[in-house]
């Protein structure tokens, strides 16, 4: 029993991403952008850990262009974001594991 469990778990994870954005959109893209620039302010901690737990698994294992991609949309989700700016905070970051 203990066996199965196991492999519904895995089977279920395999299919899901890590919960999508709980912050302000803009507030995180604001602080990715600070962090591209080489500024991390300690109140955009949660705002870039926000950012970098989107990631998406298949078969447990990270699907970085899938990652990269919800990533992205989260960002572009504050309508004021500059979509230029905010691609080269995603190219930077989009596929890594944090700042």
């Amino acid at each position: 029993m203990k066996a199965f469990s196991m492999a519904i778990a895995i089977t279920l994870g395999a299919s899901f991403s890590v919960p999508a954005m709980a912050e302000d959109s803009c507030k995180v893209a604001l602080c990715m952008f600070g962090l591209f620039s080489g500024v991390r302010d300690s109140e955009c901690n949660s705002a870039i850990q926000s950012y970098f737990s989107i990631l998406y698994y298949k078969h447990g294992k990270v699907k970085w262009s899938q990652t990269a991609d919800r990533r992205m949309s989260a960002l572009n989700s504050c309508p004021g974001a500059d979509n230029d700016k905010m691609k080269k905070v995603n190219d930077k970051f989009g596929k890594s594991w944090g700042g």
